[in-house]
């Protein structure tokens, strides 16, 4: 069962890949042209629980999967304006009424499917975004070549992290701790060393070890350290 609002009509829904599909979002919105010209006929954005629609005068004229959604980019300037990226089709380029929640519901939606990736989010100029839009075309996209924003664009805080990418962070902060228990070791003053020829510091119930034992660990420790840099 399909739920439309205002701007969803009956023949656009006779459109949809699936006549039970559920109305997410909808808005109104412009298209955004290669050469920085804007379309004046308005296209109905409308997104569903699989797919993203535009119509034009109520005539459907392109969907796509939001599981094949690759990135979003959109304008620090004008903050109505951006660009869809997918990596098999032509990019959506449009001027949302609300693009806060079109990214919102986007997002949430391309995790369901896939829960391995991260959305990436970009923020960039609208002079940017129109090279953007002119450099991802469809000879590139045949050819393998895409091109995004710098990674330092990025709008991490309104993206949800993938599994793959938080595994890799997990990874980077896990190696980061172990060099520096690694490093903590060399900083042993004289004090330690005087209590460890002194035996202090056994191990109740287990007999302890002496202050050799203690001293010949820390000497073992040194010289896996040091040979690592040699």
């Amino acid at each position: 069962m399909v739920e439309s609002g205002e701007l969803v009509t009956e023949k656009m829904i006779a459109q949809f890949i699936d006549s039970d599909e559920y109305v997410m979002f909808q808005d109104k919105c412009l298209k955004l042209k290669a050469n920085g010209t804007v379309d004046k006929v308005p296209r109905i954005y409308v997104q569903t629980e699989n797919f993203i629609y535009t119509f034009k005068n109520d005539r459907r004229n392109r969907y796509y999967h939001i599981k094949d959604v690759g990135a979003l980019i959109l304008s620090t300037q004008t903050k109505t304006d951006l660009m869809i990226f997918f990596y098999n089709s032509d990019d959506l380029h449009i001027r949302s009424t609300n693009p806060d929640e079109l990214m919102s519901m986007l997002t949430l939606r391309f995790f369901h499917f896939n829960r391995n990736y991260t959305l990436r989010i970009y923020a960039v100029t609208d002079k940017q975004l129109s090279v953007f839009q002119q450099t991802n075309d469809q000879q590139n996209k045949m050819a393998g070549v895409y091109d995004f924003p710098d990674d330092s664009t990025r709008l991490k805080d309104r993206e949800i992290k993938g599994e793959d990418e938080y595994n890799e962070e997990l990874r980077k902060k896990r190696e980061g701790n172990a060099d520096n228990d690694i490093f903590e070791g060399l900083g042993d003053s004289d004090e330690d060393e005087d209590e460890a020829k002194e035996g202090v510091g056994e191990l109740p119930g287990a007999g302890g070890y002496k202050g050799k034992a203690k001293k010949a660990m820390k000497d073992v420790s040194f010289t896996l350290i040091t040979s690592a840099f040699c």
